[in-house]
């Protein structure tokens, strides 16, 4: 049973367009870079613990106003989630 869910997962990955996964990528990549949990960025935006999860698995697609929000929340230009060499802001 374990197999067939680590295969239907690895199918599922590959359907996940680049950008999305692109983003899931640094945004997780980010958040530990700072040193903060899913909870302090729900404390940061409001955005639900479960939400930040499937972002960060690339299992959701966000707006444009959730993805600024943890722009914001992780002091990066919103382009950081996009860029080839994304950059912190000053």
């Amino acid at each position: 049973m374990k197999a067939l869910a680590m295969t239907a997962r690895k199918r599922w990955d590959d359907l996940i367009p680049p950008e999305r996964r692109r983003f899931a990528t640094r945004l997780k990549a980010r958040r530990k870079e700072l040193g903060l949990t899913q909870a302090a960025i729900y404390d940061k935006t409001g955005i639900a613990i479960s939400y930040i999860s499937n972002l960060e698995k690339g299992d959701v697609n966000p707006s444009l106003d959730i993805m600024a929000s943890l722009a914001r929340a992780l002091d990066v230009d919103l382009t950081h989630f996009f860029d080839e060499t994304p950059k912190a802001t000053d």
